[in-house]
């Protein structure tokens, strides 16, 4: 709604709008451009005017938003490849989102594909900083998290681990100045079939050591490097960590000898320094093998994706 008459005494009465208990606003002339949700299903407008003639009126358009998030679960596999989430209302041309809303999606795939996210759009509304997207791995790790009017930060992210998930949650403002451009979000996402280079250790008494690092990338960088591991008997896989995690690869780890076996949560291995007071941080299997897949960030800005990992069934102390 914007008013252009004289400011004094020209008043249009809206009813159903405002909060509750009084449901009434008045709108002046001297009063910014606005836009504001009902807070009724009927809306009655009501205008008067004092009958001086210098007035100009007024102009407004009434829309009829969709505040459906169809929130749920998604499933991506070789017959349905591409999927695009997006904030309720932006693909129908709507003006901007809904108040209140809590949309929550997942995505799931098969454990030998991955998906290409791109963030093709973000652009919330200025107004509020609680409205906000999220993006979370298949542990709950945030990946991406965003209340920007405009958005500068990392625009494709890859997810591995067969599951993540999307959130988005708006403010209960009602009321705000509309935005040159239409406020929302988009997500697109591609199903690609994983390039994966297999290596097969098995330690023994005379090779109970494994270097897994950088130059094991050799490959190509759009790949993704799985390791088999198996321990002498009796004994189990260890994993050490060297250099940082976060933004140089993504890693998956399977307590067992295939991605069948259960994946091992490694969200603490990007959230702190892989070395602590001199001792690296390490993954360990509860039986005798461990399947590892080390994916390097085909985004990542950097010259070099320095990894250093080494691996070995071999316990301090022997």
């Amino acid at each position: 709604m914007e008013f252009e008459t004289e400011k004094c005494c020209d008043i249009m009465y809206v009813i159903g709008i405002a909060p509750p208990p009084y449901n009434l606003y008045n709108y002046q002339g001297y009063m910014q451009r606005t836009f504001q949700f009902a807070s009724e299903n009927d809306v009655i407008m009501n205008f008067t005017s004092d009958g001086v003639v210098q007035g100009v009126g007024f102009n407004g358009t009434v829309y009829n938003i969709d505040c459906a998030c169809n929130s749920g679960t998604s499933q991506l596999h070789q017959n349905n490849t591409l999927l695009q989430i997006n904030s309720p209302g932006l693909l129908s041309g709507a003006p901007t989102y809904c108040p209140n809303l809590n949309c929550s999606w997942t995505v799931q795939f098969p454990n030998d594909y991955e998906v290409v996210l791109n963030v093709s759009m973000v652009q919330l509304r200025a107004v509020s900083q609680f409205d906000q997207l999220a993006v979370k791995d298949n542990f709950g790790r945030t990946i991406l998290t965003t209340n920007s009017t405009i958005y500068y930060g990392q625009r494709k992210f890859v997810f591995t681990s067969g599951q993540f998930l999307v959130n988005f949650l708006s403010s209960p403002i009602t009321f705000f100045p509309p935005q040159n451009a239409q406020p929302g979000f988009l997500l697109d996402m591609m199903l690609v079939k994983k390039t994966i280079r297999r290596t097969s250790i098995r330690f023994s008494d005379e090779y109970f050591m494994a270097d897994i690092s950088t130059r094991d990338f050799a490959g190509g960088i759009n790949a993704t490097y799985e390791y088999l591991i198996t321990a002498r008997p009796g004994r189990q896989v260890n994993v050490h960590f060297f250099t940082p995690l976060y933004g140089i690869v993504i890693i998956q780890i399977y307590d067992g000898t295939d991605t069948a076996s259960k994946m091992i949560d490694t969200s603490f291995l990007f959230d702190n320094d892989t070395v602590v007071d001199g001792i690296p941080l390490s993954v360990s299997s509860t039986g005798q093998s461990l399947l590892i897949q080390i994916r390097p960030n085909l985004y990542n800005n950097n010259d070099k994706l320095d990894f250093q990992a080494m691996t070995t069934d071999w316990v301090q102390g022997e």
